[in-house]
């Protein structure tokens, strides 16, 4: 018995010396209920669970702005403005800036492709068929034509079958051969340039010009720089068609552009929709003397209108009740020149149009709003052109 205690005195000895050099040397976390370091394959299940939703969230949020995008024409007019003027800035693609529809030209910056193409957009998907003079028509253009139908993207049908736009409707209405000259952006300089560059055997008894504020800039410059264009160079041109043709249309995250840009005005931090279209409406009125003055001058330059032409002014971007500033201005220019004995006839054309008449979410309108002008025109050509 008294040899067993001193041997468990040094068991214990060795116990206690092996515990403190752990304590001296390791510290005390590497005692035995020291904390032990996160496992990898833990921490390789935590980030992909947290990858997968935020994944999942960024969807749902597209998912949600892609809804509201879609819906916004049945939540209110304010939303559907937002998402028109969003679709135009972010999605649409353009004609003139199209690779298959049109080209460069040294002469006017780019015209209409000679051939077909397909030009769509979210709402329409149409074909369009480019005679050898660069205009949209079936068949070559008809050079003793007595109308001749001048514009940009409005009357060249935008969005719509040819056999729909406002010309051809027009030419069914009348009866008569109708010349269409448009190209898209066209302002009243390049369309005028257009048609004097066209063959024809004989002058028109009437010509339609068709106008837009958008025409405003171009013609100013026109007249400013004593009645010479300015010239797109064809780096720029091509530059802006691989722009045109890469970045409008949908790619994954537009649609949530569009809901921070709705949040943004929302709360005040930009002007929503509705309020620069308002400022665009006062500019327009603004500058709707110069405007009218500007297309005067031009149409002037050019010899019209003349005792053989009559020359029929109408506005296709002003909506009811209009007329437009422009024309008004026009109107009363017109009457101080001429004391109302001029062949410058000026037309409300929109007066009938209704908010159905035009696309959601293009700036342009429907079938039924080409028709809805083309009973217009086809009224007032009909009172200052001799039956026949």
């Amino acid at each position: 018995m008294a040899r067993g205690q001193p041997e468990r005195a040094v068991e214990r000895r060795h116990e206690l010396g092996h515990l403190q050099r752990e304590f001296t040397n390791e510290g005390l976390f590497s005692l035995p209920f020291r904390s032990q370091p996160p496992r990898r394959k833990e921490n390789g299940f935590l980030l992909g669970w947290l990858s997968i939703s935020c994944l999942v969230t960024i969807g749902l949020v597209e998912l949600f702005s892609g809804l509201l995008f879609w819906r916004s024409p049945v939540i209110g007019e304010q939303m559907r403005m937002e998402a028109r003027a969003f679709s135009w800035s972010h999605l649409t693609r353009v004609l003139q800036f199209h690779a298959d529809c049109a080209e460069h030209s040294a002469q006017l910056s780019y015209v209409l492709r000679p051939g077909a193409c397909r030009f769509r957009n979210w709402e329409f998907d149409t074909t369009w068929a480019i005679n050898p003079q660069g205009l949209r028509a079936d068949r070559a253009a008809s050079e003793d034509a007595p109308i001749v139908v001048l514009g940009d993207s409005y009357a060249s049908g935008w969005g719509v079958r040819l056999d729909e736009s406002f010309p051809a409707v027009l030419e069914n209405l009348l009866g008569r051969p109708i010349l269409t000259a448009a190209v898209p952006s066209y302002g009243t300089a390049r369309e005028l340039l257009l048609f004097n560059n066209l063959p024809r055997s004989s002058v028109p008894e009437m010509l339609v010009l068709q106008y837009c504020a958008n025409d405003d800039a171009e013609n100013r410059e026109y007249v400013r720089n004593d009645f010479k264009l300015p010239i797109m160079d064809r780096d720029l041109y091509e530059e802006l068609t691989k722009l045109n043709m890469r970045g409008a249309g949908y790619s994954f995250g537009k649609f949530s552009m569009f809901l921070g840009t709705v949040l943004r005005r929302w709360i005040g931090l930009e002007p929503s929709a509705l309020a620069l279209e308002m400022q665009e409406r006062t500019k327009q009125a603004e500058r709707a003397s110069q405007a009218a003055d500007d297309v005067y001058q031009i149409l002037a330059h050019h010899g019209l209108p003349n005792p053989a032409t009559k020359v029929l002014v109408f506005d296709s971007c002003t909506r009811p009740p209009g007329p437009s500033a422009m024309l008004q201005a026009l109107a009363e220019k017109d009457s101080r020149e001429h004391g109302g004995s001029s062949s410058l006839i000026i037309v409300n054309a929109v007066r009938d149009l209704e908010p159905a008449d035009d696309y959601s979410y293009d700036v342009h309108l429907r079938p039924s709003g080409h028709r809805k002008i083309a009973e217009r025109l086809a009224e007032a050509i009909k009172s200052h052109l001799p039956r026949r």
